[in-house]
């Protein structure tokens, strides 16, 4: 998972996480149920956070629980529908053209990410330093798990970068 820095952003929101999904009824509870209770949204309470997921015309009960997640938490959830399958590349692209965060991120419907993660890569892109203003946070923050036969090996660690320089 990563974040990835923008330069045009609202200035209250820092984070836009964009989800596609199609037919994945059995996995929304979950997957955003770990997504909207991120501890980002508590720890930095005004720098806002937003989830924008994007129905890749689901024939399941997909729209429907995204539409009841949207009612749930209606400050940071949006929901987006195409009426025709696009791909999960379209449907992200269409996420993108909502966005307004700092930083972008993407996650699939299935995944099942820890509530403190995208708080960790805030931090890990500069923000838990003192008096650190946003020209000075990295670019990028990421991070990743190894899996091996089913279980969990090993958390790697978080890393960050400065992609883009200023030219003036």
């Amino acid at each position: 998972m990563r974040i990835i820095r923008t330069r045009n952003f609202q200035e209250n929101t820092r984070i836009s996480v964009i989800v596609p999904v199609y037919n994945a009824e059995e996995f929304l509870y979950d997957s955003l149920g770990n997504l909207v209770n991120q501890t980002f949204r508590t720890l930095f309470p005004h720098h806002g956070m937003e989830v924008i997921c994007v129905d890749d015309a689901s024939t399941d009960r997909s729209l429907q629980i995204l539409h009841q997640c949207q009612s749930q938490f209606p400050d940071i959830v949006k929901v987006l529908h195409q009426d025709q399958n696009k791909g999960p590349g379209a449907a992200r692209n269409r996420g993108l053209e909502m966005a307004s965060g700092q930083y972008i991120g993407f996650m699939d419907a299935d995944d099942l990410i820890d509530v403190t993660m995208y708080e960790k890569l805030y931090v890990a892109a500069g923000w838990g330093k003192i008096n650190r203003n946003i020209e000075e946070m990295a670019d990028v923050a990421d991070c990743a798990i190894e899996m091996q036969r089913g279980r969990l090996e090993r958390v790697c660690s978080i890393h960050f970068s400065r992609l883009f320089r200023d030219v003036r």
